[in-house]
């Protein structure tokens, strides 16, 4: 492999140029002032001897199980987390598992369900999620035509919970494909989300209006506008959106100030392999998910289990300095201000970040390499530190081998499209300040929810695994035996609901049961994840 700083110096340039040029005739010149960083033009360091931020005192997991109460259906496996082979192979695991969580309503495929990918954002009693366009490798158990009938973003009305109807699809440029982009500002009423084209898109931005009429949302902007599109989020404030491209990691930072004329700001080379971000409330720090840059290998070699191991390294999560984006000076600087990355994990996914008790903490996500989930005390920023990682028994390192052999089980399963096993994907938290619950999507584990009032000492609260027969749809990426969630969970704080979605079953309002919702969050104060 060559090293990232000889590979930029050819590459970036190029690609970056040709897609300004290919969106609009946006200001190429301006691309190449506003990369620079000081004095160096790649804001992360040209090294990968970053440190992992652990010391004797992080929690390694896993988390305490959930104590499942009344109404219960809990996972029959010996492991927290776990579907087995028996009941992968007899059904069992079809009909699901759950614990201290009731299904509320369902919008499945019998009501129109074509299948969901990536994404679901939420704003009040509407739900937004993205679609694969065309799924070559639809089939499954069952096959079916590849072809959505209702492609783009899909837009249901949910105010009545037990019956979560569809409204609408969004098939502009911008909201064809979004991929993980698909975001809501709550401060503006805004929808966003970028074109992917299928993972590594370029150009295309919707912006509606989702404040006047939820179920209808008003187009404002969908055209050219950004570079590269892979991941993408919100500024607190609602005034820029940024997103990323995966391979190589450039950012975009484009000023929504006047959301019908969204306008590029600047571009910034952050590092050859980056994946999903977020900001810090005052929006000036950018808290981004790195990727190790051999990032194929982790999807299809097998990688995501640690049955192989990367060779690229570099995963982990960098804070970055945007204050001058923030404050819109003229040709704004980008710096780094320190990194961390860790091996158990691979393919970082998104951050969040909150505050607790005046310090400030991160939560970073990795798809792949049993990661999980890790809370980050990032009050000095300059030396972060991990506080605790989020793991399920059956993501220990002591129980991969067993993990791989239930997954990956050719040719009956494979993990789905991406070899995800039993990996989180997203995560949410019920509220920035001082948060009580985090809710996480897992590859062929469900929603699960756990309880961080301790960051310390996280534990398991419910979980709601759907379960999956082998059944792909069109617009989805599973065809597994156990559930493929992988969008942002969703708090509805007036229903004391979770929403959520699986790739091949459907749309899920789900409710904690026996005591687990505790948490006071209002509209005013959930989390969109942003």
């Amino acid at each position: 492999m060559r090293h990232p700083s000889k590979q930029r110096s050819k590459l970036v340039p190029l690609l970056v140029a040709s897609l300004l040029l290919g969106a609009g005739g946006l200001a190429v010149s301006r691309q190449g002032r506003a990369g620079a960083t000081g004095g160096d033009d790649v804001p992360l360091a040209r090294d990968y001897n970053y440190p992992t931020g652990e010391n004797a005192n992080t929690f390694q997991g896993p988390v305490p199980k959930a104590d499942c109460g009344p109404g219960s259906n809990p996972e029959t496996g010996k492991l927290q987390g776990e579907v087995t082979i028996a009941d992968r192979d007899s059904g069992r695991s079809s009909q699901g598992y759950t614990c201290n969580m009731e299904q509320v309503g369902l919008y499945g495929p019998k009501d129109g369900f074509e299948g969901a990918e990536w994404q679901l954002a939420r704003y009040k009693d509407c739900a937004y999620y993205s679609q694969r366009t065309v799924n070559y490798g639809v089939g499954g158990k069952t096959p079916a035509n590849p072809i959505l009938t209702k492609p783009g973003t899909i837009v249901l009305d949910v105010s009545d919970e037990t019956h979560p109807k569809f409204v609408q699809n969004i098939n502009t440029p911008g909201m064809q494909d979004p991929w993980e982009t698909l975001k809501v500002n709550v401060a503006r009423g805004l929808l966003a989300a970028v074109n992917v084209m299928d993972g590594e898109g370029a150009s295309f931005m919707g912006i509606y209006d989702i404040k006047g009429d939820c179920k209808h949302p008003k187009m404002l902007f969908d055209g050219p506008v950004t570079v590269l599109n892979h991941e993408g989020n919100w500024a607190h404030d609602g005034m820029t959106y940024y997103s990323g491209g995966l391979t190589p990691g450039v950012v975009s930072a484009i000023d929504t100030t006047d959301p019908t004329h969204p306008k590029l700001i600047t571009t910034f080379f952050a590092k050859l392999g980056i994946h999903g971000m977020s900001t810090s409330l005052d929006g000036r720090r950018l808290f981004l998910s790195h990727i190790n840059e051999d990032w194929p290998v982790t999807l299809y070699g097998g990688g995501n289990d640690n049955s192989l191991k990367s060779a690229a390294r570099g995963n982990g999560m960098g804070i970055y300095d945007i204050s001058e984006i923030q404050d819109r000076k003229p040709n704004p600087a980008v710096k780094l201000v320190s990194a961390l990355q860790w091996e158990d994990g691979l393919l970082g996914q998104h951050t969040l970040n909150f505050t607790r008790d005046g310090k400030q903490y991160a939560i970073e996500i990795s798809e792949a390499g049993m990661g999980a989930a890790r809370i980050i005390d990032i009050t000095d920023e300059k030396n972060p530190v991990v506080v605790s990682k989020l793991k399920t028994e059956i993501m220990m390192p002591l129980n991969l081998e067993l993990a791989h052999s239930e997954i990956h089980r050719y040719p009956k399963e494979n993990g789905g499209d991406f070899r995800f096993g039993y990996n989180f994907h997203y995560c949410n938290i019920d509220k920035t300040q001082d948060p009580n619950l985090l809710a996480c999507s897992a590859f062929e584990q469900g929603l699960r929810l756990f309880d961080i009032r301790d960051v310390s000492k996280p534990k398991e609260l419910a979980y709601f695994n759907n379960g999956g027969d082998g059944t792909r749809q069109p617009g989805g990426w599973g065809a597994v035996y156990s559930a493929y969630a992988a969008a942002m969970p969703q708090f509805d704080p007036v229903h004391h609901t979770i929403w959520y979605t699986d790739h091949d079953r459907g749309f899920y309002v789900v409710r904690p049961t026996n005591g687990t919702w505790i948490t006071d969050i209002t509209e005013e104060t959930v989390s969109h994840g942003v």
